[in-house]
């Protein structure tokens, strides 16, 4: 496939159709985990499957733009918010606002992308 956000959202359901359809498991008794970039999967997995039992988010950034527009020259900064937003629009805090279920978030003291 080709890394995109459309190819994560298409895989991570297949997972859990196969999970739910295949091998039976109760949404309920799932509990989806994801670390750093995996993050955006999970987060719409959740607000998708809204009765999952919980969510473990572990090192996920916020939202793609601010880390992007750091490694960019300022004057693209524009440029860079409109590729990020069109193309990898990697939220996850939009997308958390809509789950409604549990959810545990780990930050780092020392994480290597996102000093705070």
């Amino acid at each position: 496939g080709y890394p995109d956000t459309l190819s994560e959202i298409n895989s991570i359901d297949a997972v859990m159709r196969y999970a739910i359809e295949e091998l039976h498991f109760s949404v309920n008794n799932i509990v989806i985990f994801a670390w750093s970039i995996g993050g955006y999967s999970a987060c719409w997995t959740a607000v998708h499957y809204q009765d999952i039992r919980g969510l473990i988010l572990d090192a996920i950034f916020d939202d793609v733009l601010p880390l992007a527009q750091r490694q960019m020259p300022s004057f693209a900064s524009k440029f860079v918010e409109k590729t990020i937003r069109y193309y990898l629009d990697l939220n996850n805090i939009q997308l958390l606002t809509l789950y409604n279920g549990p959810f545990y978030l780990i930050r780092r003291t020392y994480d290597e992308i996102m000093n705070f």
